[in-house]
């Protein structure tokens, strides 16, 4: 969401990809709340919030998110928040790739 917010070509290109095959990207709740700030800024990330299905954080995938968290040393609540949603869903993306993947990025939890 960084990136699309950021109006990264290649974030555009993987939605009409995505789009295109019928697909509709989900965000996370939890990964819309970094990156909202409430102000005119938000104009391009309200756009792709219409076009996605936003999930929440109910109390199966906080579950799921706690029990992944442990399973990674140093893995922040919104990795393993987004890692469960991943696994729920039976993503393409590997949930373990999620935990570990920001960090060694050098990113974080803002991927």
């Amino acid at each position: 969401m960084i990136a699309y917010e950021r109006g990264e070509a290649r974030v555009r290109e993987i939605l009409a990809i995505a789009y295109g095959r019928g697909l509709v990207p989900t965000i996370p709740a939890i990964a819309l709340a970094e990156v909202w700030r409430g102000d005119a800024r938000d104009a391009r990330v309200a756009r792709l919030i219409k076009a996605c299905v936003v999930e929440p954080v109910n109390e199966s995938l906080a579950h799921m998110a706690g029990s992944l968290g442990r399973s990674v040393s140093g893995a922040e609540t919104i990795d393993a928040c987004i890692a469960a949603g991943v696994l729920e869903r039976h993503d393409a993306v590997p949930p373990q790739t999620l935990l570990t993947c920001g960090r060694s990025w050098g990113l974080g939890s803002r991927y």
